[in-house]
């Protein structure tokens, strides 16, 4: 029995699960080294950012994602609270410092977003510095598509029970309950 495609499955909005999963992930990552190899060839450059809900798959999304990548084409940025020095520059200052050479990739595991979001949410900025935020990195986007630069954003989310489920499960992983 032949599996549907990813992009059949997908258009359908039915996320692929066992083989399909396993045959569309192959693909993708196979489309991914292709697309390296263009920026490579071209000398062109792209930057991979990834944002969402904690425990929403980012890390897990980004390892499968460089697998089968020329580790010397791309570089992963985690992206945490910033440091006591990155603090005292502008917030955009620590992507500025992080974007890629001609012909490589720059995948951010948290984004310029961040700010914006956690800020809001937790009311530590007045309503008319966040519009100025915004607006920053609106224009940030648009000086790296003016650069000629590719940029691919991805949000991720879960459900509440489900990242629940996934905060539990990381107590009891040594290697995720830091």
């Amino acid at each position: 029995m032949k599996t549907p495609s990813l992009s059949k499955l997908l258009k359908q909005g039915k996320f692929p699960t066992g083989d399909a999963a396993d045959q569309g992930l192959e693909q993708l990552q196979l489309l991914m080294l292709r697309v390296q190899q263009g920026l490579w060839h071209s000398r062109r450059r792209a930057v991979v950012v990834f944002e969402g809900f904690d425990a929403a798959g980012k890390g897990g999304a980004i390892r499968r994602l460089v697998e089968d990548l020329d580790p010397r084409g791309f570089q992963v940025h985690p992206i945490g609270p910033p440091t006591a020095d990155e603090r005292s520059r502008h917030y955009l200052q620590r992507f500025w410092a992080r974007l890629p050479e001609p012909g490589t990739i720059a995948i951010f595991d948290r984004s310029w977003y961040g700010r914006v979001l956690v800020e809001r949410v937790d009311h530590l900025t007045p309503k008319v510095r966040l519009k100025q935020a915004y607006e920053e990195i609106n224009e940030f986007e648009r000086q790296l598509l003016d650069d000629d630069m590719d940029v691919i954003k991805i949000f991720m989310a879960v459900s509440k029970d489900e990242q629940l489920r996934r905060f539990e499960e990381r107590l009891g992983d040594p290697y995720k309950s830091w």
